[in-house]
């Protein structure tokens, strides 16, 4: 009887053991799975991160050959602009036909190379000596006026043109100039450049007076010879 009695407990507790050590492979198993499932969870959020790192450095790295390749077009644009007009100043003069052309090409290139920065101070400088060229030529032609009398028509065409007042591009051009302060140009720059634009209005005006008085004397003349036969009589 008593062997009977050990041999039930053996069994019970072979039984035990096998359920433990069953439960125990299971629990691994579950836990392994557990585990592995974790661990592709974090590697998809560190890919999800790496991922992200990786387009905001490309996303940079972008903005910032656009700013360079936007610099470098400016420059180019600046330099095209200004040979345009040095070209033109080199072989002309206020005589002659579409002069007042190269000032505005030179405002042109300045507003260019003011957006371009500091690093063009040297072209800014070239500039605005050549704008000071085309006004000298401008005020120095109208010192030779004779009396009130009027250019001819291409000379007369050069000082309209050179007023630019239904020129919204140039307008748009001078504003960019005078806001240049902002991309850390020099004031003396702006400052000089509106010291020309005041002559350039100045000798504008001075053109116009000239014109008005001539054609308040020859109105005048006119009137005067048709009064000559009434007073013969």
């Amino acid at each position: 009887m008593e062997a009977d009695w050990l041999g039930i407990l053996v069994g019970i507790l072979a039984l035990s053991t096998t359920i433990l050590l069953g439960w125990q492979i299971i629990s691994y198993i579950g836990f392994k799975d557990e585990v592995k499932k974790e661990m592709e969870k974090t590697k998809a959020e560190l890919k999800e991160t790496t991922d992200n790192i990786d387009n905001m450095i490309q996303q940079k790295i972008n903005e910032t050959q656009n700013i360079i390749y936007k610099k470098n077009e400016l420059y180019i644009q600046g330099s095209i602009a200004y040979l345009e007009a040095y070209a033109k100043i080199l072989k002309d003069d206020a005589t002659s036909d579409n002069y007042s052309f190269a000032y505005g090409s030179l405002v042109n290139s300045l507003n260019c190379y003011c957006k371009y920065g500091c690093a063009a101070e040297v072209n800014i400088d070239k500039c605005l000596s050549a704008l000071k060229r085309i006004i000298s030529d401008f005020d120095n032609l109208q010192k030779q006026r004779h009396g009130d009398n009027p250019f001819n028509q291409y000379i007369q065409k050069n000082f309209s043109d050179l007023e630019f007042s239904r020129d919204n591009l140039f307008a748009k051009l001078k504003a960019g100039i005078l806001e240049s302060n902002k991309t850390g140009i020099p004031q003396k720059y702006i400052d000089e450049f509106l010291e020309i634009e005041e002559e350039r209005k100045r000798i504008i005006e001075q053109n116009k007076l000239s014109i008005a008085k001539w054609e308040t004397k020859m109105k005048l003349d006119n009137q005067n010879k048709n009064k000559a036969p009434d007073n013969k009589e």
